[in-house]
């Protein structure tokens, strides 16, 4: 499953923007470098054309994929086992990382045990995998997914209103089968997601709509946003070149291509839109880590630890310039998206060399270089050049996985009987991501469609 570039009319949104750079000269005052609307005859309609038209291939796939599972799932009785042992074993090692990192209490300690970590645990197969089948409620076997939360029952807890910052106090296990469905969301694990939706007391429809305080956004919406976000920013044309599915900013060669113009101010990423998206995306704001995991991985953004920590500080700090107010490098500064705290694949082939060079066994230089962190390592040959030529099969891969997500996330919503609204959701990012320049280009309504940015 490609991302559409064959589907969606995305030369009905390109024919309508254009790329406007700031000179960085000191009087740009506020102006952002962006893909600004110009403004041409039946731009609403063609924009509200490319939008309709995107949510239709959403549902039409949505339909398509529903079709390769059963038509309908029994109700699961609140002991059945809903994750399989494979799929435990699959989903352990990202668990872990979750329990070590996001969702560790503030003293760094297993928020489920109250226990410090056990940093072996990651080299314990009995640990990584529970055989503890006795009924034995809760964490208490050590277990990183302990055989009881593998069952209906875990993932049928209901969400507890919370006052602010007591969140996990009220939801902490609720919110760790959260995130297991999320995890099962990313690694195509839809069937597990559908038994479980069976469910009449199932709850995530009331998840979709909290966040752990009443002024923050949820994550279940989070991770289908970020999907359609970077699916849609990073979309594609079925263009004259040796792939189907080419990158949306292809269409402006200007600001890629070094023989079509692209300079070091005239270059994409230094493009509020593109800019905003990686930043977003790759954030540790958030409560829940799951909905970055992927495009922290593509773009090459640590999820060590103190790097965590020093990147989070970034989302608090007051009168810092927003995004497409300087150039990508100094962005990226900025944001601490520098690529140092990644180990990137040549690296690890290079200490592997050097350590069998020396002499080393193989098996000592295996278990040395289990101490890498893999999900950590930058998918692009060229590192944060995303759309540089060379990257283009990593680039077609993980535009293909966003859109993969959607459609996922379009099936939760179905077997949950949600509707969520893709026109809507692609105008509201047009909106967001997309500069009006000095006309007016959308309107905000409300009718019996609901509320919605239209396109004028």
């Amino acid at each position: 499953m490609a991302h559409q570039a064959h589907n969606i009319p995305w030369q009905a949104l390109t024919s309508h923007l254009k790329p406007v750079f700031r000179k960085y000269d000191g009087a740009d005052g506020d102006k952002t470098s962006n893909f600004y609307v110009s403004y041409k005859p039946q731009q609403g309609r063609q924009l509200t054309y490319f939008a309709t038209a995107f949510a239709q291939n959403v549902e039409q796939h949505t339909e398509c994929e529903r079709r390769k599972y059963q038509d309908t799932y029994t109700a699961p009785a609140r002991h059945d086992l809903i994750l399989t042992d494979a799929v435990a074993k699959k989903l352990a090692p990202t668990v872990l990382r979750l329990r070590q990192r996001s969702l560790a209490d503030s003293d760094g300690r297993d928020r489920y045990t109250d226990q410090p970590f056990d940093q072996s645990m990651s080299n314990d197969a009995t640990r990584l995998f529970c055989r503890h089948g006795d009924g034995q409620p809760g964490f208490g076997c050590g277990c990183v997914i302990p055989y009881c939360e593998r069952q209906a029952a875990a993932f049928l807890r209901e969400y507890v209103p919370n006052p602010c910052f007591q969140f996990f106090q009220h939801n902490a296990e609720a919110f760790y089968n959260l995130e297991i469905l999320k995890l099962l969301l990313l690694y195509g694990e839809m069937d597990p997601i559908l038994r479980i939706c069976a469910h009449p007391e199932v709850d995530y429809e009331n998840w979709h709509h909290v966040g752990p305080c009443y002024d923050e956004v949820n994550d279940i919406h989070r991770l289908s946003q970020n999907s359609a976000s970077l699916v849609y920013d990073g979309g594609g044309e079925k263009g004259k070149t040796l792939t189907k599915a080419v990158p949306r900013f292809y269409c402006f060669p200007e600001v890629w291509e070094p023989a079509s113009g692209r300079t070091a101010r005239q270059d994409y990423r230094n493009t509020y839109m593109y800019q905003r998206v990686m930043a977003s995306c790759t954030s540790f704001r958030a409560t829940s880590e799951v909905p970055a995991l992927p495009h922290r991985q593509f773009f090459g953004v640590s999820n060590d630890e103190t790097y965590r920590k020093r990147r989070g500080d970034v989302s608090w700090e007051r009168c810092k310039p927003g995004h497409g107010i300087l150039p990508w490098k100094e962005f990226l500064a900025e944001e601490r998206l520098t690529p140092d705290p990644v180990v990137e694949s040549f690296a690890i082939n290079y200490a592997c060399k050097v350590l069998m060079d020396k002499g080393l066994p193989a098996e000592l230089i295996s278990s040395i270089l289990d101490y890498v962190d893999h999900a950590t390592q930058n998918r692009l040959e060229k590192p944060l050049d995303p759309f540089h030529p060379v990257n283009g099969h990593q680039l077609r891969r993980y535009l293909a996985y966003c859109w993969q997500l959607i459609i996922r996330c379009s099936m939760l919503a179905h077997a949950l009987g949600m509707n969520l609204d893709w026109k809507a959701i692609v105008s509201e990012r047009l909106v967001e991501l997309v500069s009006r320049g000095d006309g007016k280009w959308c309107t905000y309504r409300i009718d019996s469609e609901g509320d919605y940015w239209g396109f004028v």
